[in-house]
């Protein structure tokens, strides 16, 4: 299930009015911030958290391009500022862990707009800010966002405008895995009264017969690596209740829960440690790098594959005669 562009300008309307009812910012925020930018950022940058930059970075880790607000920053200050040890300008893991939040899911390109346009908005005005609690408050207006409920009551009532409608394709691979005897698990962060309205627009009021195990509201990623048991969800009501799961049952819905528990109640630990057991057997689909797909691998071995609709622009945009006329030339630079 895919979101359209519009979810972004959502998230950014969202989380300015909270940082503006919520956090006290001026109420001339509201009407004079821009809006969300689909042209300024996309997913892979990093936002230093001490200096309210949003930079880019290269396939070795160094920052190539820093934003500060709208205006880029002078390629000589950002060469001072992360100048390493070993003059290559690489920070170390340690560091950069430390000070570059990682902007790589689905939503972080309306983080990166909202957190440039409200430095810029107190530059432009000469208000004197601290950058790090701007950064602090932004992400936290985002993380509300999400979290208060409003981004999916406002979705849900109106999902043809933010929910793309591929339910067909996906249809048709989920019946293709079935038919092979694979068996199929869905887990979101979302409850499931969210879940459940976007999946019947998507896929039709059956759309839980294909799963084997539906989980809602893992709170993923310490899904894998806390312990938690599951708990069953009222299809009919939300609640949550309180009697031990001691099975999954593709009949109900379960919520929390952890990526062990979950193994236990499959059986698929029985032969863990042993060469029976092949984690790689197990394919795991998000859209999410970090939330859905790191830990998955790196903890349990699993095979991943990440959903990136950005590769699409990318494919199309390579194909071009002249982005393999610029290729061409900078081979003949780099290698000459």
């Amino acid at each position: 299930v895919s979101y359209k562009p519009a979810i972004l300008h959502l998230i950014y309307d969202l989380a300015k009015e909270q940082l503006v009812g919520g956090l006290g910012y001026p109420s001339e925020l509201v009407d004079e911030l821009p809006g969300y930018d689909p042209k300024f950022a996309i997913r892979g940058l990093a936002v230093d958290l001490d200096k309210a930059w949003i930079c880019m970075l290269t396939l070795r880790y160094r920052v190539s391009i820093a934003f500060y607000g709208r205006e880029r920053v002078d390629p000589k200050v950002v060469a001072r500022t992360y100048r390493s040890e070993t003059g290559s300008g690489i920070l170390p893991p340690e560091e950069r862990k430390k000070r570059l939040k990682p902007l790589n899911d689905l939503f972080s390109t309306a983080e990166a707009c909202l957190l440039a346009d409200v430095v810029q908005w107190f530059r432009d005005r000469d208000i004197p800010f601290d950058t790090r609690s701007v950064v602090t408050d932004v992400l936290a207006a985002i993380t509300q966002a999400h979290v208060s409920g409003k981004l999916h009551r406002t979705v849900s009532e109106n999902l043809e405008n933010y929910i793309e409608p591929d339910g067909q394709h996906l249809l048709q691979f989920l019946d293709r895995l079935r038919a092979a005897g694979k068996k199929l698990m869905l887990v979101s962060n979302s409850p499931f009264w969210f879940v459940n309205k976007g999946m019947v627009h998507v896929c039709g009021e059956d759309w839980r017969n294909r799963f084997d195990v539906v989980v809602v509201s893992a709170g993923k990623p310490s899904f894998y690596t806390g312990n938690r048991p599951f708990r069953e969800v009222s299809t009919n009501t939300g609640r949550i209740k309180f009697k031990p799961i001691t099975a999954l049952s593709p009949d109900e819905v379960y919520c929390q829960g952890s990526m062990a528990e979950l193994l236990h109640l499959m059986g698929w630990e029985s032969h863990k440690g042993s060469a029976d057991f092949d984690g790689s057997s197990i394919i795991y689909i998000g859209d999410s790098l970090f939330a859905d797909l790191v830990d998955a691998r790196r903890l349990y071995g699993w095979t991943t594959g990440a959903i990136i609709r950005e590769v699409s622009h990318e494919i199309t945009v390579q194909k071009s005669l002249k982005w393999q006329r610029a290729w061409k030339v900078l081979q003949v630079l780099t290698l000459c």
